[in-house]
């Protein structure tokens, strides 16, 4: 295609969008189709490179989106579906790859977007083309919703990250196989994930669609709550317990959990993370790990203006004004 060719005239080839996938997915397969780069098919389409900026994938301009519907016949509302364009806006970063986990919270977060994402097996097994869904690109996210298994962040044959590849790889993408090595990311068994994780993920993804969830003993809470609270609640554990008291707590969730000793990543990948959040919020007041979470909310309640502002940035009004400090005294009674 030549550059412009799309600007006056519609593709001349069709990829119909599947349920729940994610943009850049379908992008990657329209773009296969042609046998060219996700960027090319952007210029072709009369488009500017700068459109495949780091966040595109979740977050497409809207001109993007625009052109995409008037060029490839497919309705602008279901090219905006397969993004977080009507999701809540990004609250501190929530999006970001392994948002909590606890390396983030031993120096400051990284501001850029990595491509890196999870998948679930046997989604793709399932799929007659394999194909990438939205809420896996969401750094969070260690669960599929539909199977309920933990969802693979790496490639079982080289280790590599379970990416997308580059804007400008050409060649053919396969969402099941390893940009890497090509290793099938569904040659092994799927690990069913443990209830609480299921639970916590699901009002996690609830409050980020709707803007609020409700927690059971805690009650309704929003979505940039929540997300501070959980800066908090892990920041304080974290940041104010040594490395063994940090395994000890980690053996303890093991336990009451049911877990093998040293099964969990005491450094807190997705999965483990979302236990971790699991453990100190979900079923309040029922278990060690609801009292671990009260004993750190009284600790940086009590704390020095400048130890609790390392957490939520130069300074308290916006803890204020999300209720944090009246939410954490419940939660520390």
């Amino acid at each position: 295609m030549a550059p412009g060719f799309a600007s006056t005239c519609r593709l001349p080839y069709f990829v119909e969008p599947q349920s729940g996938e994610a943009f850049v997915s379908w992008w990657l397969r329209l773009a296969d189709r042609f046998g060219v780069s996700a960027r090319s098919l952007v210029v072709a389409g009369g488009g500017e490179p700068g459109s495949l900026a780091m966040d595109w994938a979740c977050r497409p301009p809207e001109a993007m989106l625009k052109r995409c519907a008037a060029r490839t016949g497919v309705n602008e509302t279901r090219l905006r579906a397969m993004t977080l364009l009507d999701w809540m806006p990004a609250v501190r970063d929530d999006e970001a790859l392994a948002r909590f986990s606890g390396w983030r919270y031993m120096g400051f977060p990284p501001r850029v977007r990595s491509r890196g994402l999870v998948v679930c097996r046997e989604c793709l097994r399932s799929d007659p083309s394999p194909y990438l869904r939205l809420q896996w690109q969401i750094g969070w996210v260690a669960v599929c919703p539909i199977h309920h298994v933990i969802l693979v962040s790496r490639c079982t044959g080289c280790r590599a990250p379970v990416r997308v590849p580059g804007p400008c790889v050409e060649g053919r993408f396969r969402s099941n196989r390893c940009t890497r090595c090509g290793a099938d990311h569904c040659q092994d068994v799927s690990e069913p994930a443990h209830p609480r994780a299921i639970r916590m993920q699901a009002a996690l993804l609830e409050a980020k669609r709707s803007g609020a969830a409700t927690l059971e003993g805690i009650g309704s809470i929003t979505w940039p709550c929540l997300v501070t609270m959980c800066d908090v609640l892990i920041g304080m554990l974290w940041r104010t317990l040594d490395q063994l008291d940090r395994l000890l707590v980690v053996r303890q969730m093991e336990m009451e959990l049911g877990f093998a000793e040293g099964s969990l990543d005491s450094g807190g990948n997705r999965y483990s993370s979302l236990l971790m959040l699991a453990w100190l919020l979900d079923g309040w007041a029922d278990g060690s790990g609801q009292g671990l979470a009260a004993d750190l909310g009284r600790q940086w309640l009590s704390g020095a203006a400048n130890f609790a502002s390392w957490y939520l940035g130069p300074t308290l009004d916006e803890a204020h004004a999300l209720g944090l400090p009246e939410l954490l005294r419940k939660i520390g009674a």
